[in-house]
């Protein structure tokens, strides 16, 4: 997958960057959202599907965060696996 280079969510615009070795660095989470910094991290090393589905978890990660809306980590991954399947 070509990621975005930036997403707006609400009205903060997220730079989108792919890193190598994330995983490693990061105890084997595939992904994160720095809502300080308005940065998503989504390691490169990933298959397309699975690095879309990564970013949509972030994406709902920086949504939960900007509502504090208070979902649980569970409940943001559910969010984010039925969105990544909507195909437009």
């Amino acid at each position: 997958m070509t990621l975005p280079k930036q997403v707006r969510i609400g009205s903060i615009l997220y730079k989108v960057e792919a890193e190598e070795a994330l995983i490693a660095k990061a105890e084997g989470s595939t992904g994160y959202c720095n809502n300080t910094r308005a940065v998503i991290g989504i390691d490169a090393s990933l298959a397309d599907d699975i690095a879309h589905e990564v970013l949509t978890h972030e994406v709902v990660e920086a949504i939960n965060y900007q509502l504090q809306l208070g979902l649980t980590h569970t409940q943001i991954a559910g969010v984010a696996f039925l969105l990544s399947d909507i195909t437009l």
